[in-house]
């Protein structure tokens, strides 16, 4: 199920920059391709669990394969409370359902 409605977004860009999205505890990646469907827009995936972030990529990689992705993508094994990513890079930051 997903629970991120991305319609209600503006993914708007800065001067033709991307729109960059975190999902921390994106799990086997479930809001990653209905974020990934809008132009202008990456997408990072994190997660603890390995086997999970093998499933998303593996779901990436068939959404790639049949068309269905605009954007850019990627994924990072990662505690949360240690996240090797930039500070203040990211436009959005979705966590759900990681409690």
């Amino acid at each position: 199920m997903i629970t991120v409605d991305f319609k209600r977004i503006e993914f708007s860009s800065k001067n033709g920059a991307t729109f960059r999205i975190l999902d921390v505890g994106c799990g086997s990646g479930r809001h990653l391709p209905s974020a990934l469907c809008h132009d202008y827009v990456t997408v990072i995936g994190t997660d603890v669990n390995y086997t999970d972030l093998t499933e998303a990529d593996k779901r990436l990689k068939l959404h790639e394969h049949v068309g269905n992705i605009k954007g850019r993508w990627g994924i990072v094994n990662a505690d949360i409370h240690n996240l090797p990513l930039p500070t203040e890079y990211f436009d959005l930051v979705i966590c759900c359902e990681v409690l």
